[in-house]
């Protein structure tokens, strides 16, 4: 049931919480509060000695087995294009609790920019008002996992020619295009995420093949839920999505005031409510 002040969706076998605020620019889970993101200035790391190196000192060393560590960074913009770009890397990367904000200098700017890479893996981190969220170039074997990109200027998370990606429990929520959109890039799976109020589609598929999109909930994108104009064979396999298009009436989730309560458990509620019970008339 839909009402004004409270929005409640069922949604099964997702584990996290998101609080997001106009006070906070990061978004941390109830994982991450557990360890407060310390303040960090952007950085580019251009090939798995550069890699090895950001990393010394945290006895890893980049294999599956024990993956080096990118963790608990609190990053706004600081004049640079991206927050974090990372290019040209093999090694097992773990980027956990960091939150990423405001790096929208020029349309391409990237909160996590990642070319040329892989076997990463983006865990507990929150992309806010940056012009892309997360974008991958070129990137294969990354996984995804308990991660929000809300308030983007172009899309919330933008894949390039990248393949065998796997995005779960991903929160994609008033991103000024497409929550997720893939161009070129095939093999990637999207399971158990949400896209809420995004200002064209939830899921964009556009020249790309073979993807396995299912178990996802899709709320109020303005456009469509899921837009896939290239695939004429359907070689995409889309299926058990909950779609829900068009917009919550007079409910814009992001305005200033609001707090967003997203508690997601198995067999639990996400539940959507102002600080003050109140909302704006129709």
């Amino acid at each position: 049931m839909l009402r004004r002040n409270h929005l409640i969706i069922i949604l099964m076998c997702i584990s996290s919480m998101v609080w997001i605020s106009s006070s906070f620019l990061g978004v941390p889970t109830a994982k991450s509060m557990a360890i407060l993101p310390q303040y960090h200035g952007s950085f580019i790391i251009n090939g798995d000695a550069e890699l090895d190196a950001f990393c010394a000192g945290n006895e890893t060393d980049g294999t599956e087995t024990n993956p080096h560590v990118i963790e608990n960074f609190e990053i706004l913009y600081d004049g640079a294009q991206n927050g974090i770009m990372i290019i040209n890397t093999s090694r097992y990367l773990n980027i956990q609790n960091v939150n990423v904000s405001e790096f929208k200098v020029a349309l391409n700017s990237k909160g996590l920019y990642l070319l040329n890479a892989e076997h990463i893996t983006i865990l507990d981190c929150h992309f806010v008002n940056n012009s892309y969220g997360i974008f991958l170039e070129n990137t294969n074997k990354t996984h995804t996992n308990r991660t929000a990109s809300i308030l983007s200027k172009k899309s919330g998370i933008s894949l390039f020619n990248s393949h065998n990606n796997t995005f779960y429990d991903v929160v994609t929520l008033s991103n000024n295009e497409s929550g997720i959109e893939l161009y070129y890039s095939d093999y990637n799976i999207i399971q158990y995420n949400l896209f809420l109020e995004n200002n064209l589609y939830g899921l964009l598929l556009q020249s790309s093949y073979y993807n396995e999109v299912f178990d996802n909930i899709f709320l109020y994108n303005k456009i469509d839920c899921i837009y896939n104009p290239t695939d004429p064979e359907n070689t995409n396999n889309i299926y058990d999505n909950d779609c829900r298009s068009g917009k919550i009436p007079g409910i814009p989730v992001w305005i200033i005031g609001v707090v967003l309560v997203i508690t997601i458990s198995s067999i639990v509620t996400i539940t959507i409510r102002s600080i003050n019970k109140k909302r704006p008339n129709s």
